[in-house]
């Protein structure tokens, strides 16, 4: 109901603008003429807000729908299914993207930099890095690459474990 005495104070507002702005235009000309139909479409716009956010909403609503019928989870699922769906989603972009810094700061393949991380769980609204394991060409060995693992996953320094890989086998 709120939002019903804001429009109408909001649409009593404008027509009172376009009232005196109408009247404070010389009479003489083609002035006047544009001035009131400039305030014109000002009133005009301001009858139509109703319109457009019934419209939008409308859309959105449609959207939901849309995006229910469209999800891939079946009736059966539980909020902790949703859940350890997020988490292995989460796991997954960590260790994609730890591996693609990890390739860059290395300077080597993408490809030949694996990353593996465990994750703890037990806030689901604040999950942290437990440990990092890595997997890099011994080519490829930096020093004090383990520090700066630590410091870009916020896990301890002694959790982190890289492994460095000689390329012949």
């Amino acid at each position: 109901m709120n939002e019903v005495y804001s429009y109408i104070y909001s649409l009593a507002t404008v027509a009172t603008a376009a009232g005196i702005v109408t009247a404070l235009a010389p009479d003489g000309g083609q002035l006047k003429k544009y001035v009131k139909y400039v305030a014109s479409l000002c009133v005009l716009v301001m009858l139509a807000l109703p319109a457009q956010n019934m419209i939008a909403a409308l859309s959105d609503g449609v959207g939901e729908v849309v995006a229910a019928l469209g999800s891939d989870y079946s009736a059966g699922e539980t909020a902790g299914d949703a859940d350890e769906l997020v988490l292995a989603q989460t796991k997954a972009n960590i260790e994609k993207t730890l591996a693609l810094l990890l390739s860059a700061k290395l300077d080597c393949d993408e490809e030949s930099v694996s990353v593996k991380v465990t994750l703890d769980t037990s806030d689901k609204k604040a999950v942290k890095i437990n440990k990092v394991s890595a997997r890099a060409p011994a080519v490829c060995k930096t020093v004090g690459i383990e520090i700066w693992l630590a410091e870009q996953t916020g896990c301890a320094a002694g959790n982190v474990v890289v492994e460095w890989v000689s390329s012949e086998i």
